[in-house]
């Protein structure tokens, strides 16, 4: 809810423009293939607002795609302890289902391949 109410605020809507902006540049970007360049806009942006659950789920989400399982699992420990630890907010019911369904599907390759 306080990320919320700061981001409703009339000075943070300036600073929401310009993460849209970041978001967009990111998605093209994504769509010509530079995953690189993406990963470094989504951390920078993740410095600038270490409270933005959406970077932690981007990154989450194209480490999967990348087959980067330390980078998935880094992203979501990074989220939990911002989150959690700082603001005392849960992280979302979407990403947290996400994870876990991402994490049963890690075990079971890692089944499939012994």
């Amino acid at each position: 809810m306080a990320i919320l109410n700061s981001a409703l605020r009339a000075e943070a809507l300036p600073e929401r423009s310009c993460l849209k902006q970041a978001y967009r540049l990111g998605q093209l970007y994504q769509e010509r293939g530079l995953a690189s360049e993406v990963i470094k806009l989504l951390l920078r942006i993740q410095k600038l607002q270490p409270y933005e659950e959406d970077t932690y789920f981007s990154l989450m989400k194209l480490y999967s795609e990348l087959g980067d399982d330390s980078g998935v699992q880094e992203q979501y420990e990074l989220l939990m302890s911002s989150l959690c630890r700082d603001l005392e907010v849960p992280v979302s019911e979407f990403i947290s289902t996400w994870y876990a369904s991402w994490c049963r599907k890690k075990e079971l390759r890692a089944l499939q391949n012994l």
